[in-house]
C-alpha cells in the first residue's frame, strides 16, 4: 500500500529540518545494540540545534499508545518491542536532546541500525567529509528504496512495524548525513536537496501514525509543519543553506511554515536565524519580534540583545522579556526541588521549605546591567553615554578579563573623549592587545586613534602584527589604509581599503547570515566610511558619497551622515544636504552632531552677503541649530566653530570674540578630527580655540591680541602649523608686505587647514567622519 500522503503535498512539503545523527551505546541488559538518533556534529556554519527540543505532543503520543495496544494486544508483557513503543521512544529522545551532544535512547529503542551507519557517523565526526559522503551512497544503496513497498508490507503484516521504522529512520539520518557532507564541502544546493530527502522520510511515517487514530489531520498546513524535533533540526539547517546563498527570503519562509511561534519546536536557534534573515531584508519589525523571542528562550544571547539595540528597540521592553525568564527559570528551579524531596522522600522543616521558595534563580551574570549598557552605549547625548561608561567599568571590575567589555569601553572613550583623559581609549585599546594579542574585533577604531596622533611608528607596528594574525580580516587591511594616508599616499590608502572591503564581501557570502553579523559589520561600516573620507580629501564628493551611504546603510551611525552632508555641501547639492541633516535629526533627535549638521547645512545653502529675507532667515536657522548644539554639548568644537565662521562672515568681531572666549573658559581637552585622516590628529581644544581668536584678531587688525594669542597657542603645541602659519602672516601684515594683504588673513577655519597640507581637507568644523 502506498503512502497515504499525496504526492502534491508531498512536493509541497519538502522545507527540512535537522537531524541529530546517531551514536551507538551498548545495553548490557539485553547483550543488544540500541541506537541514538542524535550526534553533535562539529560544525563552524551549519551546527545542530543548540537549545532544548519540546516533547511530542499529547495526542501524538496517545496514538502511539494505540499503535502499541494494537500491536500487542495489551500492550505489555512482550519481550520484543512494538512500533509505537519504538517509535515513540524514539521520537521523545529526539526531543528531549539538544541537538549538540551526543546521547543514547532509554532501554526500550530497538533500532537496530547497520554498522556501516556506525562508520558514517564516526566519519562525519572526524570531519572526513567526502569519505564519509562517499561511504554513506554505498549504504544507501543497500537500504529498501521504495517507501511504499515498506508500508504496504507493514499494512499486509509481512513486516513489523518496528522495522519500517527503523529502515525510514535510518534512511532519514543517511540522508542528513550526506547533506552535512555536502554542506561542509560548500555544495549548498545538494545539501539542500539532501535535506529534502531526509524529511520526506520523516513525512512517511506520518500515514503509519495517522492509520492508527492519529488524530493530526493530514491538510497541507499540518503536512507542512514539522511534527518531531528531527525534522524541525533538518529544516533549520535547510534554511541555513539558503542563507548561506543569500536566499534570505526563502530560509524565512521555511522556518515561518514548519516550525511557526506557537510551535512547541521553535528553539532559540530558529527564532535568531529568523531575525538575522528579516534584518537582512529589511523587514525590521520582524527582526524585533524574532529577536525579542530568541532573548526569552535564552537570556544569554548576547548577539540577540545587540541587534535589539541597534534596531531602536525600547530598553523597558527587552527588560521585560528579560525579567519574565528570569522568572520562568526560578519557576522552574523551585519545581526541580520540590521533586527531587519528594523523589529522596525528605522531610524538610517549614523554614528551609520558605527559604528555599524565596531563594533567587541561578542567573550567572548580571543581564540586567549588560542590558542596561548596551542601550546607553547607543543613546547619542553625552549624559548617556557618560552612564554607559560607568556602568561598563562597573561590569569591568567584575570581570577585568572579558576583551568585550574593554572593548565597549574603547569604543565609548574614542567616540567621545570628554567622556574621560584624553588617552584613555588609547589606553583601553593597549589593555585589549595586553590581554589578547589575536584580538581584532576594533583594532580599526585603535589604529584610526593613532593616526590622528600623527604616531606613524605605533601605527605601523600595529599594522605589521595585525596582518600577521588574519590577513583576511577587514581591520588589518584598515589600519594599513590609514597608515599610508597618514604617510600622504592616498592612492595606496584606497587600494588597501578597496581590500578590507572585498575581505568583508567574500566572508558575508562564505557565511549565513547569522554569522556574517555582529563584529564584521563594524569593521565593514568603518571600510566604507574610510574610503569616504579619503575620496573627499582627494574632492571626488560624488563617490565619496556613495561611500558614506553604503556604510549608513550597514550600520546607521552619525559618523556616516557627516559624510554623507559634507559630501552633499562639497558638491554643491545643499537642499540634499538639508534633507539628508534632517534625516540625521531624526535619528538622533539629541544629538549635538545631528542639529551641527542642520546648521552647516542651512549656512552653505544661504548665499552669503544677501539681503533676501528668505536666506537671512536660513542663516539666523542655521544660527539656532548652533547654539541648540551647544547647549546639548557645550565642549563641542566644531558647532561652535561653525557659529563663529557665521558671525565672521557678517564682520560681526564682537560676537565671534565672545564665543571664542567663552569657549576658551570652558576648557577641556577634546580633540578635533577633520575629513581626513591624514591631517586628523587629536588637536587639543585650547590650541583651536586660541590659534582661532588670534585668527580673528589679525583680521581685525588687532595685532598684538593677536601675537599674543599665536604664542599662547604655540606654547601650548609648538607644532601647531596652524599657529606657524599664522605668525607669518602676522609678520607680513605687520610689514605691510603680504602678498595677500590683511584681507587674506583666514576668513574661515577651512583656510587655516588648508595652509599646512597639499590639498582641501575640509573646515574643522565640516570634519564629517570621526573615525
Amino acid at each position: 500500500m502506498s503512502s497515504n500522503v499525496p504526492k502534491s503535498a508531498q512536493r509541497m512539503s519538502s522545507s527540512n529540518k535537522p537531524l541529530s545523527h546517531p551514536s551507538s551505546k551498548e545495553n548490557t541488559s539485553t547483550g543488544t545494540r540500541s541506537m541514538s538518533v542524535n550526534v553533535k556534529v562539529n560544525s563552524n556554519v551549519h551546527t545542530p540545534l543548540d537549545q532544548n527540543l519540546s516533547t511530542p505532543s499529547k495526542d501524538l503520543t496517545a496514538a502511539l499508545d494505540k499503535v502499541d495496544c494494537k500491536q500487542t494486544g495489551t500492550g505489555t508483557g512482550k519481550k520484543s518491542q512494538p512500533a509505537g513503543a519504538s517509535l515513540k521512544s524514539s521520537m521523545n529522545n529526539q526531543n528531549s536532546s539538544n541537538g549538540n551532544t551526543a546521547s543514547s535512547n532509554n532501554g526500550n529503542t530497538n533500532h537496530n541500525f547497520s554498522q556501516l551507519y556506525n562508520e558514517c557517523v564516526s566519519l562525519l565526526r572526524a570531519k572526513q567529509y567526502r569519505s564519509c559522503e562517499m561511504v554513506s551512497t554505498y549504504h544507501l544503496s543497500n537500504l529498501r528504496d521504495d517507501d511504499g513497498e515498506l508500508l504496504e508490507a507493514m499494512n499486509n503484516n509481512n513486516a513489523s512495524a518496528s522495522s519500517i521504522v527503523t529502515t525510514l529512520t535510518e534512511k532519514a539520518s543517511i540522508y542528513e548525513i550526506l547533506g552535512d557532507c555536502t554542506a561542509h564541502q560548500n555544495q549548498l544546493t545538494r545539501a539542500i536537496t539532501f535535506y529534502k530527502r531526509a524529511q520526506h522520510q520523516f513525512r512517511s511515517l506520518r500515514p503509519m501514525l495517522s492509520k492508527h487514530n492519529m488524530s493530526t489531520s493530514m491538510s497541507i498546513h499540518n503536512i507542512l509543519q514539522v511534527q518531531t524535533a528531527s525534522e524541525a533540526n533538518v529544516k533549520l539547517k535547510e534554511a541555513r543553506c539558503h542563507a548561506k546563498l543569500n536566499n534570505f527570503t526563502e530560509a524565512a519562509s521555511i522556518l515561518e511554515s514548519a516550525v511557526p511561534k506557537s510551535s512547541p519546536l521553535r528553539t532559540f536557534g530558529m527564532s535568531m536565524e529568523l531575525g538575522n534573515c528579516y534584518l537582512t531584508n529589511g523587514r525590521k519589525n520582524e527582526a524585533k519580534r524574532a529577536f525579542l523571542d530568541a532573548l526569552s528562550r535564552n537570556i544569554y544571547a548576547m548577539e540577540a540583545i545587540e541587534k535589539l539595540v541597534l534596531l531602536n528597540v525600547e530598553r523597558s521592553e527587552v527588560m521585560r522579556v528579560v525579567n519574565e525568564n528570569i522568572k520562568k527559570k526560578q519557576q522552574k528551579e523551585l519545581k526541580e526541588q520540590m521533586l527531587a524531596e519528594k523523589e529522596n522522600q525528605e522531610q524538610s522543616s517549614s523554614s528551609s521549605s520558605s527559604s528555599s521558595l524565596g531563594s533567587q534563580p541561578s542567573i550567572s551574570l548580571p543581564i540586567a546591567d549588560i542590558v542596561t549598557a548596551y542601550f546607553y552605549s547607543n543613546r547619542s547625548t553625552t549624559s548617556h553615554q557618560a552612564n554607559a561608561l560607568a556602568q561598563w567599568k562597573k561590569l569591568h571590575a567584575a570581570y577585568p578579563s572579558s576583551m568585550h567589555i574593554l572593548l565597549e569601553m574603547a569604543l565609548l572613550q574614542s567616540k567621545n573623549p570628554s567622556l574621560d583623559n584624553a588617552r584613555a581609549a588609547e589606553s583601553t585599546f593597549e589593555k585589549i592587545r595586553t590581554l589578547d594579542y589575536n584580538f581584532l574585533e576594533g583594532m580599526d577604531t585603535y589604529a584610526s586613534i593613532l593616526s590622528k596622533q600623527c604616531n606613524l611608528s605605533e601605527l605601523g607596528r600595529l599594522t605589521g602584527e595585525l596582518l600577521q594574525v588574519d590577513d583576511t580580516r577587514a581591520e588589518a587591511w584598515a589600519a594599513l589604509a590609514l597608515y599610508h594616508d597618514a604617510c600622504g599616499e592616498s592612492d595606496k590608502a584606497l587600494a588597501f581599503v578597496d581590500k578590507g572591503i572585498s575581505c568583508e564581501k567574500s566572508k558575508h557570502i562564505g557565511l549565513s547570515s547569522s554569522r556574517a553579523s555582529g563584529s564584521s559589520d563594524h569593521a565593514h561600516a568603518f571600510c566604507h566610511r574610510l574610503k569616504g573620507s579619503i575620496l573627499l580629501a582627494q574632492g571626488r564628493p560624488d563617490i565619496a558619497g556613495t561611500c558614506f551611504f553604503r556604510s549608513n546603510e550597514i550600520k546607521r551611525d552619525i559618523a556616516s551622515y557627516e559624510g554623507l552632508v559634507e559630501s552633499c555641501l562639497s558638491a554643491k547639492r545643499y537642499k540634499e544636504a538639508i534633507c539628508t541633516a534632517k534625516e540625521a535629526m531624526s535619528f538622533a533627535p539629541r544629538d549635538s552632531r545631528a542639529l551641527t549638521l542642520v546648521g552647516l547645512a542651512l549656512s552653505k545653502a544661504s548665499p552669503p552677503s544677501s539681503n533676501n529675507g528668505r536666506d537671512n532667515g536660513g542663516k539666523e536657522r542655521a544660527k539656532k541649530a548652533l547654539r541648540k548644539a551647544l547647549t546639548l554639548d557645550p565642549m563641542s568644537l566644531r558647532p561652535l566653530l561653525a557659529l563663529v565662521d557665521l558671525h565672521l562672515a557678517e564682520n560681526d568681531y564682537d560676537t565671534c570674540e565672545e564665543l571664542l572666549k567663552q569657549g576658551i573658559e570652558d576648557g577641556g581637552q577634546t580633540g578635533i578630527n577633520s575629513t581626513s585622516p591624514a591631517m586628523s590628529r587629536v588637536y587639543d581644544r585650547q590650541v583651536v580655540l586660541q590659534s582661532k581668536l588670534a585668527d580673528l584678531y589679525l583680521k581685525s587688525r588687532n595685532f598684538t591680541e593677536a601675537l599674543t594669542y599665536f604664542h599662547r597657542a604655540l606654547s601650548l603645541n609648538p607644532d601647531c602649523m596652524e599657529a606657524q602659519h599664522g605668525m607669518e602672516r602676522l609678520e607680513n601684515a605687520m610689514k605691510g608686505s603680504s602678498s595677500h594683504g590683511i584681507d587674506g588673513s583666514i576668513n574661515s577655519a577651512s583656510e587655516l587647514v588648508e595652509d599646512h597640507i597639499d590639498h582641501d581637507h575640509g573646515d574643522y568644523y565640516d570634519a564629517p567622519v570621526d573615525l
